[in-house]
This record gives C-alpha cells, structure tokens and sequence, in this order.
C-alpha cells in the first residue's frame, strides 16, 4: 500500500533538448522575509498602560455600550487632523503629532493616511482596498464575506471600547516610528492602551504600517492583503480591552491568529511542528526571543484554531470578553459551549489532531482550509524492518501542556510499558499526581487505516496486536500549570523480516534550479544500482507543480502525477515501465520564492507494493505528468559532478541525459542531478515460508481493487470476529455518498463492489466502522 509522508526538502522537454524550459521562482514577496515585531502585547502590560486603562473604567460610559451606527461628529473627506502617535523606536515614551488627511468613512470606520505618505507611498487604490476589507468586504472562505472585518470581528469578540463615545474606529495608516534601518524587522501595526485616555487620542485607534507594510525599502509595492490582516489580527486586541485588562499572553495572540482565519487570510505558516524541540515546549510559554515568539505566535493560534473547531465559533469568540484568564477562560468557553469534555481532554486531542489530521477522523483534524495540510513530525524510536526487537528503558521529559511523539515502523504485535518514574529529582509530587498531569494515546497505522487507542500508565504491558506500518505515541502533558514531567518507557515487538537499510542520495538537500516537466506522458528519472537481493523500501521524489510558480493553474489545481519505476534499456536509458502508481500530492499548494534553497521532497513508502518483486541490477525512480490536467509536474536540481545519473523524458517518449539539456534562457543541467533519494532493503536473512491463512486478529481494512477505477472496484476488509459493521464513502468534505454495508457480518474476509457510475471523478474516502474501530482509505474514480 502507497505510503505518503511529507519532508522538507523540468523541465519541459520538447523534442529538442535545447527546448527545455526552465522555471524561476516567485520574487520574495517584500518583506515577507522580514520579521514582524509585535509590541501590542508589551504596551497593554506597562505602568502607563494600567493607568489608561483605570482611567477609561472610571468612565461613566462603559466598555460594552453598543455602538452608535452614525458618528456624533461631522468629517468631511480631505481635512486634516493631528493625532499623538508612539514613537516605538525611541528609549522611552515618546508621542510624536503627526498630520493625518481623512481619506474614507463609513460609519463604523475612519481611515485616515499619515498626510506625508500621500506624496507617492499611499495611492487611491490602496486605500480604496482597504476600506473595502474593514467595512464592506472580506475574502472568499471568511466567516462572512460580505462583511467587512470590522463587522466580523464584532459578531465574533465583540464591541470595541468605543471610549470617545462616537462608536467609530479610527485607523491610522502611517509610517510607524519603530526605529528600524533598511531590511531589518519592522512593526505590522499595533494597539496603544494610552489612546483610551486624555495621555493619548481617547479614542478607538488602530495603527497600521506602510513601510515596508505597503511598500518595501526598495520600493516595491506589496498590495493591502498583509495590512488587512494584521487589521484583524490587532483588533481583537482592540475589543479584548473593553472587557479584560490582563488576558494571558498565549490566550490573547492565539485569538488574534485566529481572527486573521476568520476573516479569510492565510494566516501564518505552521513550521514549529517539524522538530520536537520546537513543540515539546510549555504550552503557555512566550518567550522573549524573537526566533522563539514566532512559534509561540504558531502554536497559540493553531491551539486556538483547534478550539473553535472543536466548540464553535461564538463560544472561542466569547473568551475574548471573558474577565478570566488562561486555562479559567478556556474551562468557562467549555462549559458555555455546552461541549461535553475538559479542557484536558481538548488538549489532548490537540496534540493527536496535529500529527493524525484525517479528514474524517473527528476529532483528530483541522478542517479549516488554512490548517488541512498541518502534520507533525515523529521522533524516530526504532525501524522494525532493521531486525530490532525491542526498545530499552528510556525515560524523557514533557514541559507542561506539551507533547512528544514517539515513532516505530514497521512492527508487529507492538507491547508498550509506559509509567512515570517511581521518584524524580525536584519533583515532590506522588507518583499518582504525576500520572494525572499526562495522557498517552497509541496512534496505529497499517495500510492507510489509522486507529487512536488511550494507553494505560502504570497498567500491566499492553499489546497492540497485528502487524503495523507505524506506530506513534502522543505524549501529552495535559496541565500546563504544572511543572515539566518524565515518564519511563520500553517496548518489544516482532517483525518476521529483517533488513538493513542502505539509505542512497546524490544530491546534497540544496535546490538551485528548477524546470516543467511540459506535456502529458512526460517525466524524468533517475539512476540507482540496486543492491543483491534488495528490495525498494521509500523514495523521496522532488516535487513541485506549475502552480506554484505562477498564478495559473489556480492554487486549488490538481496535484497528481505517475510514481514509476523503469529497468535499464541496452544503451543505458531508462528503458521499460516495471511499477507505476498514480499518487495525489496530499500537501498544500505552497509558492516557491527565490529565498528558498532546501529541496522540497515527498516521501512515499513501497515497501508493502514491492514486497517479492524482485529488482533489476539497475533501476530508475522517477515521476511522469498524469493526463488529466496541465498543471504539470516541475523538480529541481542539484549540484553533481561525478557522473550523469538522471534523464528527462518528453511528451515523444523520448529519453535525454540531464546533461544534455540546455534551457531556452542558455542555462543547463550540466553537473546537475534530479535528486531522487531511495532507501533499499537488504534481508539480513532468508525469507521464511509463508504461512497459511487464518483470521486476522484486528479488523483490516484492505486497498481497494482496481485504484484508480472507472466505474466499478472491489473493496476487502477482514474481521476477527463477528460484528455490526458499517462500510460507507464520502467525499473529502466528509459528506456522505454511499452506505455498502450496514449491519451483522460474521468473522472472516469480506468482499464488496462498488458502483460508482453515477458519481462524478474525482478522490473518495471509505470508512469501515466496527464500533471498536473506525478505518479510512481513499480511492480515485477517473472517468
């Protein structure tokens, strides 16, 4: 069974080499590899800040009045006007009077441009766009579209403190005084708490940033998506004021990455979840650092995000106007949300959900758009296929409401003994207190099918019986107001092969070009001597897509291609097709900029596909366009000098050497490699006679037959016992297409037919229900 992971990590040929055509990057997007400095968060928690902020409660308006639709003032557009604006960059509280024209209104919003900013940085469509985004309009996928994000953001956290009484927000489009030289970090925009007093403009305001926000230091124009999203983002801060002076830190960004969500935008990458040192880190912590905050920001709104999933919308926008803080707010959304489950229990899930993220596997997904493709990355404990057998006592630390995941491939009947350390140093509390502070789930994946059980600490051994691609362990600490955590672990397994690995690259990690593989049919390849008696275990294949160098195809294009394998022709050449699969790329469309230097690999495990196949002395690895769309397949290419080891085939069914080919720009691939990377599996003994059958001791839920398929396929399951079992497809959206099979059904293997005639092509999840189990595989119906 096709095994897909993600790594981090063309050319098109026609039928002349010289034809090639060769891709460049996207231009790094204007600062967008600049950090953003936060100072939001650091201005609501200084001296002058509580003093604000007394002196706004004293008022005899209170924060939660509703706002008035129509200002107490009248403005006309074009007037001039003085605000008192923070100087960020200065070493003490500095407030500088700067001249703003009022450039549009409506009547929840002024937006008034710094007056020297109109003199070429700021232009009419700019703030046409931005007008548009706070009051009238919002991207495809927010929580409203036809809502501005001041209107969302009221719907979902509530009323700004509205302290001048005229129910106006005032935003400030400016070239904020941060202190910063040309292509260092720069403030997005901010919230001033002295604003809701006389010491600052006592009203509603929002600072944004034009430089480089809108127009970077070498004058490239950014366009308003970023400012509109950090509008989102610091108005939550804005409305959080009228109702809780002292949120916590991660509470409090987390809701306002989220607000940025729910109001269509991106949001910000999720990357702290591809090392365990980056996520096994206090829940709650913030930290100073300004490499470190940048995952804080990450984890507090991907938790928040997870949340409302989990509980909704008004319940998570709620917490905004909850007086509590930190894991008191989070209790107190629970129960009003009427969930049924602790914040413990959501942690947790949170944590599962992350590397899990199936689609149907509620509760272990994200099916916000922004989140679908998050995965987190194991730590590797031990490869069954190496002969290894167990796992010796080893005992690791959690800091508080974190996690570690622990990984073993390849075992079979997997026995686990997890507990917390009779005494640990420092830590006085019982050893039943300690087990209390942690939950452990067994995540068991075998062919697709991936199955979450709870583990016992302090119990007896307990063995997960069956034979298992992967097995996983979610650590998780579930009280974040505690203090970091060991636990001790061992485990045994068997595993009737044993093999040794021999791991085969060419390339060094670094990607320094990039080509479209242009027309159906058309690949590349590349070549590896395979070891005696080896079989192919993963390969890792360079893959890119034309829609990630340009805006067409659209980002939603399909992103497929044909996995193959080819023997060696008399002269060397790729030669015949000995495997082919079609893999659907499950990763996000994610552009690709000229700052980018690793090579982007996806993982794909064929162990189970070429389990007895035996392999020729030479085999190329390689991946050809499918024929169903022009959203081609693009690789990259890496420096190597030794030898030409990687070939481009056209859409002639021709084959060129890599060296050879020579792009239309006058560059060429010349002591470049495609870099395929392949693991080889060496048998360290010989492969025992297999056994007889006999009833599976797990239900198994077996790859459909044929996949692809048009119209007809067969599905296979097995059970170990008698059971009410329920067989359905749906959609990736989860909606239900079809039910195969709803009721008693004895032990044994099962065959059923599907029909799909009346359905339109495209990719079909089905999902066995055994009421102990609940496996998922997909299938693609190709018309």
């Amino acid at each position: 069974m096709i095994r897909l992971l993600v790594a981090v990590l063309v050319l098109g040929t026609g039928v002349e080499a010289a034809r090639a055509q060769g891709l460049t990057p996207r231009a790094v997007p204007p600062a967008a590899d600049l950090p953003v400095i936060h100072v939001t968060d650091r201005l609501l928690r200084g001296p002058e800040a509580e003093a604000a902020l007394a002196a706004y409660r004293a008022q005899p308006v209170r924060s939660a009045a509703a706002l008035r639709q129509a200002p107490a003032v009248t403005y006309r557009l074009g007037q001039t006007q003085t605000f008192k604006v923070r100087n960020l960059g200065a070493s003490s509280t500095q407030l500088d009077e700067i001249e703003f024209t009022l450039k549009a209104q409506m009547p929840l919003m002024r937006l008034w441009v710094e007056t020297a900013e109109l003199e070429g940085r700021v232009r009419d469509e700019d703030v046409e766009a931005l007008r548009r985004a706070l009051g009238e309009q919002t991207p495809e996928g927010s929580v409203d579209p036809d809502a501005g994000i001041i209107a969302n953001n009221h719907d979902t956290f509530g009323q700004p403190p509205n302290v001048d009484g005229d129910g106006v927000l005032d935003v400030l489009l400016l070239d904020i005084r941060d202190g910063r030289s040309a292509g260092e970090g720069y403030v997005a925009g901010f919230v001033d708490p002295l604003d809701l007093s006389s010491a600052g403009n006592n009203r509603d305001v929002l600072y944004l940033d034009t430089r480089p926000g809108l127009v970077d230091d070498d004058g490239n124009r950014r366009g308003t998506a970023g400012i509109e999203a950090t509008a989102a983002h610091e108005y939550q801060h804005l409305i959080r004021l009228a109702y809780d002076r002292d949120e916590t830190t991660f509470v409090d960004e987390g809701l306002s990455e989220w607000a940025e969500l729910l109001n269509g935008y991106p949001g910000r990458s999720i990357t702290y979840l591809a090392e365990p040192d980056r996520y096994n880190v206090a829940l709650f912590r913030w930290s100073s650092d300004g490499s470190e905050v940048l995952d804080d920001y990450q984890r507090a709104g991907l938790f928040t995000t997870y949340l409302a999933e989990r509980i909704g919308r008004a319940a998570t926008g709620g917490i905004t106007q909850d007086p509590a803080n930190g894991m008191t707010g989070y209790r107190n959304a629970l129960v009003d949300a009427g969930a049924g489950v602790t914040i413990e229990e959501v942690l947790s899930d949170f944590h599962v959900a992350n590397l899990v993220n199936d689609p149907l596997a509620h509760p272990y997904r994200y099916v916000t758009p922004q989140r679908t493709g998050v995965r987190a990355a194991g730590t590797a404990v031990a490869d069954g296929r190496t002969g290894t057998t167990e796992t010796p006592r080893t005992e690791l630390d959690v800091q508080s409401g974190a996690v570690r995941y622990l990984t073993w491939t390849f075992v079979d009947d997997f026995t686990l003994t997890m507990d917390v350390p009779p005494s640990v140093d420092g830590d006085l509390a019982t050893a039943a207190e300690r087990r209390a502070r942690l939950r452990v789930r067994a995540i068991l994946e075998r062919e697709g099918a991936v199955d979450v059980r709870d583990v016992t600490l302090g119990a007896a051994a307990q063995t997960f019986a069956g034979s298992f691609d992967r097995v996983t362990l979610a650590v998780t600490h579930i009280d974040p107001n505690s203090r970091t955590t060991r636990i001790a672990y061992e485990a045994a397994w068997t595993n009737a092969s044993a093999f040794r690995v021999e791991p085969v690259a060419y390339d060094d990690g670094m990607a320094d070009t990039y080509a479209l593989v242009n027309g159906t049919g058309a690949g590349y390849a590349t070549r590896f001597v395979v070891p005696e008696g080896a079989l192919l275990g993963t390969v890792r294949l360079p893959m890119y897509y034309l829609n990630e160098f340009g805006d067409d195809p659209p980002d939603t294009a399909q992103r497929d291609f044909n996995l193959t394998l080819w023997d060696a022709a008399p002269d060397g050449t790729p030669g015949t097709i000995l495997f082919s699969t079609l893999i659907t790329d499950p990763r996000l469309t994610s552009d690709v900029f000229t700052n980018e230097t690793q090579t982007r690999f996806l993982e794909v495990d064929l162990t189970d596909d070429l389990a007895g196949v035996t392999l020729p002395e030479v085999l190329y690895v390689g991946a050809r366009n499918d024929g169903d769309d022009s959203n081609y397949i693009v690789y990259s290419a890496s420096d190597y000098t030794a030898e030409n080891v990687s070939y481009l085939l056209d859409a002639f069914g021709i084959w060129t050497a890599a060296w050879d080919v020579t792009f239309t720009n006058g560059s060429s691939l010349q002591d470049r490699v495609i870099p395929v990377r392949v693991e080889f599996l060496i048998p360290r003994t010989a492969v025992p006679v297999e056994a007889g059958p006999e009833l599976p001791r797990v239900a198994v839920l077996h790859p459909n037959y044929p996949n692809p398929f048009n119209p007809r396929t067969t599905i296979r399951f097995d059970l170990p016992e008698a059971a009410v079992v329920r067989l359905a497809v749906y959609d990736l959206l989860g909606r239900p297409v079809a039910t195969l099979l709803d009721g008693l059904t004895p032990a044994g293997s099962h065959t059923v037919t599907v029909d799909a005639r009346r359905w339109a092509s495209g990719v079909y999840l089905y999902v066995l229900d055994t009421g102990t189990q609940r496996l998922t595989r997909r299938m693609l119906l190709l018309k």
